[in-house]
């Protein structure tokens, strides 16, 4: 257990992520030392490393094993990223005369539309 405090200190974790630590650690009681450097070296590479543990809770439950290293999500392009991306590479001059090539005019109705 003092490992665990160890790991707990050095990455500050919060409480709800100490909790699941310890209950991580009392599982595995067997294999602790050995999960508890893979994770040290885990939240190394994680941001949050709380929300690191949180997200592997889990998996090592599961009697699974950490991963080599913390991958973060991309992160989510925002509306305005994505109008930007869609807009590069298009001149104006591909929006130009686009309404004059229509067959007939938007405001004249056909015969059979007429009211």
């Amino acid at each position: 257990m003092n490992e665990a405090e160890d790991v707990m200190k050095k990455f500050k974790l919060d409480d709800e992520a100490k909790k699941k630590l310890v209950l991580v650690v009392l599982q595995r009681a067997d294999d602790a030392s050995r999960v508890l450097g893979r994770l040290e070296v885990y939240l190394e590479s994680a941001r949050k490393p709380s929300s690191a543990m949180m997200l592997m809770f889990g998996r090592l439950m599961a009697g699974g094993d950490v991963p080599d290293e913390h991958r973060e999500p991309k992160e989510k392009k925002t509306d305005r990223d994505n109008s930007e991306d869609r807009d590069r590479g298009r001149g104006r001059d591909r929006d130009r005369g686009r309404g004059r090539s229509r067959s007939r005019s938007r405001g004249r109705r056909s015969r059979s539309r007429r009211r």
